[in-house]
């Protein structure tokens, strides 16, 4: 169903950066595949999402999927922005761990919505 695709879509991302932080300087093709395996994972998180979310409101679909892509787009842009910061005070191979602290919010966020949404 739509949760369970929405968890292994976080928790795989979550796990897949963290394989990147380990391997990263280790196995160059471990580390891909970990890269590979988060892009892919990042992917099939929305359509659940928007599926959900009309499913909710019906008679304002677009106006919810509209607004949810934006919130995407916002939220695309704030972690380029955390990712240039981190880029500047600490070597890039931190970029992916400060990823998977917010992919760790993004669970236990997730979490709570999952227990109170229809």
């Amino acid at each position: 169903g739509i949760s369970n695709t929405q968890g292994i879509s976080l928790i795989g991302q979550g796990t897949a950066m963290l394989i990147l932080f380990i391997f990263s300087y280790i196995n160059i093709f471990i580390a891909l595949g970990a890269l590979l395996l988060w892009c892919g994972l990042a992917w099939i998180f929305l359509p659940p999402q928007n599926a959900r979310l009309s499913a909710m409101v019906p008679e304002s679909a677009s106006i919810i999927v509209s607004l949810n892509n934006s919130g995407m787009q916002l939220g695309t842009a704030a972690g380029t922005a955390v990712g240039g910061v981190v880029i500047a005070v600490l070597p890039i191979h931190y970029v992916v761990l400060v990823g998977a602290f917010f992919v760790t919010i993004a669970i236990l966020s997730w979490r709570k919505v999952d227990r109170i949404s229809p």
